[in-house]
């Protein structure tokens, strides 16, 4: 995904069930500068039933990738990349 610096944007993420509350699961989304290899990890918040997100305000312009972390492999969120 091509970004600005500094600017917001926010990634939504399907999972394959949903949770009952917001403690039974953590995810985190690790992004990746393609020319820097500059890494920012950032956690991701659980929105309700199988939805859940990211926001991030990354600091440099250009080309990122994204790999999403959950502790929990039933909802299918780990390893999901961008």
């Amino acid at each position: 995904m091509k970004c600005e610096k500094w600017r917001a944007l926010k990634i939504d993420f399907k999972a394959k069930r949903a949770i009952s509350e917001i403690q039974d699961a953590e995810a985190d989304v690790t992004f990746i500068h393609k020319a820097t290899g500059k890494k920012i990890s950032m956690p991701a918040f659980w929105n309700g039933k199988c939805d859940w997100a990211v926001r991030a305000a990354l600091t440099e312009t250009g080309e990122w990738d994204y790999l999403v972390f959950c502790n929990d492999g039933s909802l299918g969120l780990d390893g999901i990349s961008g």
